[in-house]
């Protein structure tokens, strides 16, 4: 674990801050640096010194304060879901109750969980992703199923991922995998990121070819992809 101490930098903070980091040793020829989920890590080369390594994060501090501030933002407009109070169902928030012996699943607008659970944040946590993973793999599924159907596409297997990065995949066969946590979102992104993972079977690439096939079948997609980017936080909460 490193730390380096900035000293009113070109960041052009106004007061003093300590930047914090993990430091990663690699065959890699140039120094990286990586913020994720609030913390920052940076990779080195074997042989690359201290005071280069520090100097090159503090080249680095303005941007990497920037992203840390994002990430706090984030962090406070989920924080009803962090604390374990509601979850996201297609767009809405939905309560989070418990009751003695009951399995996990969405009744009447309503996440239960049986009463065990109660106190414990990690085993929470893991029967919301349960319950996701659950419902995901018929509504997702099906969803998937009546867009490539609409539009005509013909898609291979349909799944569903644990990715932490990607919404969702489409690989050379034409196989589709969806992130189960766009369960979480409203259905107008749900099906954007369905059409985005269809379009790779015309186009296994980000080419201007492939978003004009995208705007074909989304013509709003561009706003979609924007609003799209405020959930990436999800992907770290379960």
């Amino acid at each position: 674990m490193g730390s380096y101490f900035v000293t009113n930098g070109e960041h052009k903070t106004k007061q003093d801050m300590i930047i914090s980091y993990s430091l990663k040793r690699s065959r890699r020829k140039t120094i990286a640096i990586k913020v994720l989920d609030g913390k920052v890590q940076v990779t080195a080369p074997m042989r690359a010194s201290k005071d280069l390594i520090e100097q090159f994060v503090f080249s680095k501090s303005g941007w990497i304060h920037e992203v840390l501030e994002k990430t706090h933002k984030e962090k406070s407009r989920f924080e009803e879901l962090i604390q374990q109070h509601y979850c996201l169902l297609e767009g809405d928030l939905i309560e989070i109750d418990f009751e003695s012996g009951i399995r996990t699943k969405f009744k009447n607008g309503v996440l239960w969980i049986d009463k065990k659970y109660f106190g414990d944040r990690q085993g929470i946590f893991l029967q919301i992703a349960k319950a996701y993973k659950k419902r995901a793999s018929v509504d997702l599924i099906n969803r998937c199923k009546e867009v490539a159907a609409k539009f005509d596409f013909a898609c291979g297997d349909i799944g569903l991922t644990n990715a932490k990065k990607k919404w969702g995949s489409c690989d050379s066969k034409g196989n589709i995998r969806l992130n189960f946590r766009l369960l979480m979102l409203r259905p107008l992104l749900q099906e954007y990121v369905i059409i985005h993972e269809l379009c790779h079977i015309l186009e296994h690439n980000h080419s201007a070819k492939f978003w004009e096939k995208v705007a074909l079948f989304c013509p709003g997609y561009k706003q979609l992809k924007k609003e799209l980017k405020g959930y990436s936080l999800l992907n770290t909460i379960y």
